[in-house]
């Protein structure tokens, strides 16, 4: 018999992951016109937010590897929207930062996106979305005190 804790946890879980398909599906139909994907419009939203940054650190606050943020880095390097800095507190881990081609990318990407989330806003209202939000991080939080009690 399913332990009824459990159900409700696993159902939980499935939807988030339902939602998350839904997000990566429509940040990628947003962000292909532009040639560019949900993935890279992540990255891209994080450097707004944090600045210059590292890798290591983009990593951390996106919740992916390092590794694929490398890639993804990489790439976008080549392509003309990143450039490598030098890093004053880091003599080998560069800075990446948003060249002009990457601003307006991501001002074009975020014109669009904030039109979607004004409709999202007004069929679930800002306080709704607000406790939900504060309950995802507390979700979160579960999640991380549960892997750091399993990394012991």
């Amino acid at each position: 018999m399913t332990n009824p804790h459990s159900y409700a946890v696993d159902h939980l879980i499935g939807k988030v992951f339902l939602l998350y398909g839904a997000i990566v599906s429509s940040g990628d139909a947003i962000a292909s016109p532009l040639g560019l994907t949900s993935a890279r419009w992540q990255i891209m939203g994080a450097i707004d937010i944090m600045g210059a940054t590292t890798v290591s650190d983009l990593a951390r606050q996106v919740g992916v590897t390092r590794q694929s943020v490398q890639r993804i880095v990489n790439e976008m390097v080549a392509e003309g929207y990143f450039v490598f800095m030098a890093n004053p507190h880091h003599r080998r881990a560069k800075n990446i930062a948003m060249t002009d081609k990457g601003l307006k990318a991501h001002a074009a990407i975020s014109q669009i996106w904030n039109k979607k989330a004004e409709q999202i806003d007004q069929y679930f209202g800002s306080e709704n979305l607000n406790q939900l939000t504060q309950q995802l991080i507390e979700l979160q939080h579960a999640f991380s005190l549960l892997n750091s009690e399993q990394n012991k």
